[in-house]
């Protein structure tokens, strides 16, 4: 995973695992350009995951903590994401991953769908997560955002946002979630801004 710090905007470069099963099939890396992905379209909307970190009792009996970047960190570096419900997603669509009480950290394309089958555990029981999820995303062009991207100032400006008072979380409440492209454009923005503004200090 390549990530500098001070440049802000990182990319991180997608990877397989290298676990010798059906499972694992080859996804595109990062530096690749789009019109070496055929079977990827950009859409009219994107989507919106959150997440948070993660409190697992082990098999020592002794609760481990999973700090909310460290599990972005260890499976977009691999090209994945799971979801705890059934996903119909199409390739190509653009997706921002927000940590809970931090902000937006993370976008990527949407590569494909599809169920959670049992080799997918290699992955999942390294988080203690076995049977937690349905379905399993792959990802590409992963790019890490940072600082985080606090929604709270682009409320009144994100129509994904029903509720602009006090309980506007409660629209984060669904993951993932369709949002219109304008709401991804307007945050991928903010985060240019951010990045724009380290570089010049």
């Amino acid at each position: 995973m390549l990530y500098n710090a001070a440049r802000g905007l990182a990319r991180i470069t997608v990877r397989t695992l290298d676990l010798h099963d059906e499972c694992e099939r080859p996804l595109s890396q990062g530096n690749e350009s789009m019109s070496q992905v055929p079977e990827i379209r950009m859409q009219d909307s994107a989507s919106l995951i959150v997440f948070g970190p993660i409190d697992r009792l082990g098999a020592d009996n002794i609760f481990h903590h999973i700090s909310g970047m460290e599990l972005f960190r260890g499976l977009t570096s691999r090209g994945v994401w799971f979801c705890s419900r059934r996903v119909t997603i199409q390739a190509g669509t653009p997706v921002l991953f927000y940590l809970k009480h931090t902000g937006v950290v993370g976008s990527a394309l949407i590569q494909s769908a599809s169920t959670v089958e049992e080799c997918d555990n290699s992955i999942l029981s390294r988080y203690g997560l076995i049977g937690y999820f349905r379905t399993k995303l792959g990802i590409t062009d992963t790019t890490r955002i940072d600082p985080a991207v606090d929604l709270k100032p682009l409320i009144q400006r994100l129509g994904f946002i029903a509720n602009k008072g006090n309980h506007w979380g409660t629209s984060l409440r669904s993951t993932p979630r369709r949002i219109p492209k304008t709401d991804f454009n307007l945050i991928i923005a903010r985060a240019k801004s951010h990045d724009k503004r380290r570089r010049a200090e």
